[in-house]
């Protein structure tokens, strides 16, 4: 099922920060494709190494990811797993960034209410078990920002592995826990208002009330 969705994301979409696809076919035991290579890596990576990143070049990639997303939803396709590990480097550079792994998209257009996704990144809607559509995956950037900008997580990933497990054992799902962000001094006391605007926006608990990916684009922090 995953390949299957992989598929038709990736004939949908053709955007400079969403990783080519150049081919696809099968043999008797294998389906292959023929991806664009990603010379630098994971961003994850490259955090790890030096914790986090400057405004500018949060900003350049935070924008780079917002286009991308934009594009997605434009055409239909919500990418249900934003985090590091999914947005590879073309270059050793950090820039140009683009976002890989579509093997939980959505690609129906509209709504859907699959619990997936990776815990730490999953929002709020998620875990309620109703429908939820494209500003899911705006969350998960404002996650991904977080942590370019602080080198942690804005909350624990404890209530997503939990609504996981309710999941798996086919008890439902159950509301979110109240969420509060919070930039701690230690780590944000350098970060500008700009910045922590932008996050405040994307990581709006109610999805009618958070920004999307297009608006995204016009923010004085990118």
């Amino acid at each position: 099922a995953q390949l299957r969705r992989e598929i038709t994301a990736l004939r949908l979409l053709d955007h400079p920060n969403v990783l080519r696809s150049y081919e696809d076919f099968e043999d008797a035991t294998h389906y292959l494709f023929v991806m664009e290579y990603a010379a630098g890596g994971e961003l994850f990576e490259r955090l790890s190494k030096v914790g986090s990143f400057s405004e500018r070049t949060a900003a350049n990639l935070t924008r780079d990811v917002a286009s991308a997303l934009a594009h997605c939803h434009a055409n239909g396709v919500i990418h249900r797993d934003m985090k590091l590990e999914n947005l590879l480097l073309p270059t050793p550079l950090l820039r140009n960034v683009k976002l890989a792994d579509f093997g939980m998209a959505h690609s129906d257009r509209g709504i859907t209410t699959t619990l997936c996704g990776t815990p730490g990144f999953i929002a709020p809607e998620q875990r309620t078990g109703r429908p939820y559509g494209a500003k899911v995956d705006v969350w998960g950037l404002g996650c991904v920002l977080y942590i370019m900008l602080s080198g942690m997580e804005p909350f624990d990933a404890a209530e997503d592995e939990q609504a996981f497990e309710r999941s798996d054992a086919g008890r439902g799902a159950a509301g979110p826990a109240p969420l509060a962000l919070a930039f701690p001094e230690r780590a944000w006391r350098d970060r500008s208002s700009r910045s922590k605007d932008l996050l405040a926006k994307c990581l709006t608990v109610d999805p009618d009330e958070r920004i999307d990916a297009a608006t995204i684009l016009d923010h004085p922090f990118v």
